[in-house]
């Protein structure tokens, strides 16, 4: 169920996301996959926003869980520069913006250290 749930997200299949979610009460909306990645993460990484905003409507969300390198949803929309996703995340109280990745950088300094100067 998981699998369909993070493929959905991946693709960007907002319908399919809102009805899995509908459906099933019972997932686990924190899943992650081999690499760390979770449906808010994928979700972030594409920048499909409509999915991160329904997806951070489901209290159980856990909005700082990182990858397998430490990297949150917020961390990737920064690097991927999803303007929209980045100011979305903003928005929410529940995400830390000075979590750092396994290495102790934030996406501050990923995003000046690479010249994301859009966000």
């Amino acid at each position: 169920m998981e699998q369909q749930l993070y493929s959905a997200c991946s693709k960007g299949n907002f319908e399919e996301v809102r009805q899995y979610l509908i459906t099933n009460p019972q997932i686990d909306i924190n899943w992650q996959d081999d690499c760390g990645w979770t449906f808010l993460y994928v979700s972030c990484f594409k920048g499909y926003l409509e999915i991160v905003k329904l997806l951070l409507s489901d209290e159980r969300i856990d909005v700082n869980r990182g990858n397998s390198k430490g990297q949150t949803p917020f961390f990737i929309a920064c690097a991927e520069e999803h303007i929209g996703v980045v100011k979305l995340l903003l928005s929410d109280e529940r995400v830390d913006i000075n979590q750092g990745n396994e290495s102790g950088n934030t996406a501050l300094w990923f995003a000046s250290y690479w010249g994301r100067l859009n966000l």
